[in-house]
Order: structure tokens, then C-alpha cells, then sequence
């Protein structure tokens, strides 16, 4: 509605103008023709009629052209700023219209990754879209040349898919930012209004990149420092720069490549693989494993720092129980020995009462005096003493 409205407002202007310029012509004819008889300007009246004619059909065409040109350039320079100022999505303006929300950030997350190597659960919880959206989309992206068809790889324990982003795909990236910062923040001559100085694109992702290097440094010299099983590594000669540019050359994880480094580690000291193969450079070995075969497999027997801390809690939570075990045994054999000792002696004087009171209470059948001393007597005997003591 907004062109039509232009163009009416065009044609209208173009039509006054013309009109006023007939009347002007008509003018300069009726002058002339009413100019008396003797009185010339050196030009008889058909050659100042036809003059007059001329210079005006020539002044009338010339004028029209100019404002209709002046218009439908102005036209077409308002509906250029409208439909790329906020006409996104459009076939023809945005060679990206057929991209959805989760596309975008499917390929944003992609884009962000330092290597190629990832997995469906991952994107899904980075990007917050559905498990079975994030593998739709992946083909729809594929299909449309923006990334590598995604290959299944498996590395050691880890199975995920490897991603490349295609020239499409790098294109979106360059493109999705042109327009985030488009019209608003994007000066025309092709500066962004948030870098000083009119720093250019290209300086700012030479900026980016260094600032990401350093930040990667600074991950792998910490790992370098927390990680007890990297210790050995670090006291061969490993540093953070070294890691970084096996994750880069490799297309490792930083989690692959330190998985990689503890399973070597294992294997050169404590399956005695350093010693036995007399290996002088160990980084060197580690470095060839990775070139050949991508990843360290891991060594029998094999047990992480955590494992082994948690064997020896264990370990010591089985000492413990074995101490209070044993500490509760010689407890109740030392009450059991002094309720035996307390027996003895009773049974050894006849005229105490308690030996009276138990003697009492056994059957009459072991009070004979034949039975007296027999181990049927004595067992009588303590069990009668046991219950009036309330032994058990």
C-alpha cells in the first residue's frame, strides 16, 4: 500500500508541474501574437510561434524527466533502506530465509566449537533444542551445503559425530552478523560504531582469536596444574602451548586429549612400559600414538586418580570395620572369661550362697553325690548361675 500511495503522490506532482508549464507557453504565444504590427524582435511571427512552442515543449519534457527521475529514485532508495532495514527472511534480500530459530542456533553452536567433534546430547543442551529437532535440523543444514554431512567417529570410550562447517555455513556466520548489526550499529562506510577508531572486521576477529588462544593456554596450564596424573607429563617437558596445538592438529577434545595423556601415563610407569621399551622421550611416544592411531587406548587394569582414591577409602573403611570387629570380639571374650572366672570360684566354695542357690536349682538327678564333678554337673551348675545372674 505504502508504494502505490508514492507512486500516486508521483504522478500527481509530475501532472501540476506539466500543467503549470502549458500555461506559460500559452502565455509567451499570446504575447506575441498581440505584439503590434512594425514591432519585431527580429524573428517574424511564425519563427517566434514556433520558437516559443519549441523552448517550451523542451523546458516541459526537460522538467517532467528530471522530477519523474528525481521520484522514482527517491522511491526506490526508501524501499531499498525498508526492505533491508527490517524486511529479514526474504527471498531475494536474505539468502538465509529458509533457516529456522533452532537452525540458527544449531549453526551458531557448531560455529562456536574449537573443533570439529561433538555429539546430539551436547547440541541439544547448549542450544536448549530437542534431541529429535537438533538431528532434523543437521540434515536440513547439510542440505543446504551449510555443513559436512556428520560422520560417526569413535575415540577410545567417546562415540560422537564429526561436523565440519562448509563455505555456506561460514557465509551465515559472516551474514547473521552483518544483520545483527545492521542498520543500528553498522556505519556506512562500513565501520562498526562499536570498535574505535573504525576498526575493520577482519581486525577484530585477529583480536578475537588471540584473545581465545590465550584463554586456551590458560585452561590447559591450569588442567597442567590440578590434574595429579598430568604431573608426570609436566615434569617431561608438557606445556599448555604444546597441548593446544595437539587439540588443534589432532581435532581433539581437551577431555580426549587429557583421557589420552592419563591412559599413556598408566601405561609407561605403572605397566612398566617406559622402563621395559627403554623409551628416552615420552612426549615423542605420545605424540606418534596420537599421529597413527588419534587417541591412547586404554591400558588394562586401568584406573583414574579418582578410582584409585576411592580403592583406598574403600580400603580403609574395610581396616576400620576390621579393627571394630576385632575390638568387639576380645570385648565379649573378656566378659565372657570373667563371668567363667566368677563361676569358677563360686563353684569352689560350697558354703557360699550362691553355690547353695544354684545347687538348689539344678535338677535333682545330678545332686548325687556320684554325679558331683561330673561335666554334667558343672555344665548344670553354671547354667543355674548364669540365669540367677541374668547372664547371658
Amino acid at each position: 500500500m505504502a508504494r502505490l500511495s508514492m507512486a500516486e503522490r508521483l504522478r500527481e506532482s509530475g501532472g501540476a508541474t506539466v500543467e503549470k508549464l502549458n500555461v506559460a507557453r500559452a502565455r509567451l504565444k499570446t504575447q506575441t501574437e498581440e505584439r503590434p504590427e512594425g514591432q519585431s524582435d527580429g524573428h517574424n511571427n511564425g519563427q517566434t510561434n514556433t520558437l516559443a512552442d519549441e523552448q517550451a515543449d523542451t523546458l516541459t519534457d526537460s522538467r517532467t524527466d528530471t522530477l519523474a527521475d528525481s521520484r522514482n529514485n527517491e522511491l526506490k532508495s526508501t524501499l531499498d533502506i525498508t526492505l533491508m532495514g527490517t524486511q529479514k527472511g526474504i527471498p531475494g534480500i536474505d539468502p538465509f530465509f529458509w533457516m529456522t530459530p533452532s537452525q540458527q542456533k544449531i549453526l551458531s553452536f557448531l560455529n562456536s566449537l574449537p573443533v570439529t567433534k561433538t555429539r546430539l546430547q551436547d547440541i541439544s543442551k547448549n542450544t536448549n533444542v530437542p534431541y529429535g529437532t537438533v538431528r532434523k535440523a543437521l540434515e536440513r543444514l547439510h542440505k543446504n551445503n551449510c555443513i559436512s554431512k556428520p560422520q560417526k567417529i569413535r575415540i577410545g570410550q567417546w562415540q560422537g559425530l564429526q561436523i565440519e562447517l562448509l563455505e555456506n555455513g561460514r557465509e551465515w556466520v559472516r551474514h547473521s552478523g552483518t544483520l545483527k548489526d545492521s542498520p543500528k550499529d553498522t556505519l556506512r562506510d562500513g565501520r562498526s560504531s562499536g570498535h574505535s577508531g573504525g576498526q575493520s572486521y577482519e581486525q577484530s576477529l585477529i583480536s578475537s582469536s588471540s584473545l581465545n588462544k590465550t584463554t586456551t593456554y590458560q585452561n590447559f596450564e591450569k588442567i597442567l596444574e590440578t590434574n595429579p596424573e598430568l604431573g608426570y607429563w609436566k615434569s617431561k617437558g608438557l606445556t599448555s602451548k604444546q597441548m593446544a596445538s595437539w587439540v588443534e592438529k589432532f581435532s581433539l577434545t581437551t577431555e580426549d586429549l587429557v583421557q589420552s595423556l592419563c591412559f599413556c601415563r598408566f601405561s609407561l610407569v605403572d605397566n612398566g612400559v617406559e622402563e621395559l621399551k627403554k623409551i628416552r622421550d615420552p612426549l615423542d611416544w605420545i605424540f606418534k600414538i596420537l599421529e597413527r592411531s588419534g587417541a591412547h587406548p586404554k591400558p588394562k587394569d586401568y584406573k583414574s586418580h579418582q578410582e584409585r582414591l576411592v580403592d583406598r577409602e574403600l580400603e580403609r573403611v574395610k581396616e576400620i570395620q576390621r579393627q571394630a570387629e576385632a575390638l568387639k570380639k576380645a570385648r565379649l571374650d573378656m566378659v565372657k572369661a570373667e563371668n567363667d572366672l566368677k563361676f569358677e570360684n563360686m563353684l569352689q566354695d560350697e558354703n557360699s550362697d550362691e553355690y547353695k542357690a544354684c545347687y538348689e536349682k539344678i535338677p535333682s538327678m545330678f545332686r548325687n553325690k556320684k554325679r558331683k564333678g561330673t561335666s554334667a554337673f558343672i555344665q548344670s551348675m553354671k547354667k543355674a548361675y548364669f540365669e540367677i545372674n541374668q547372664i547371658e
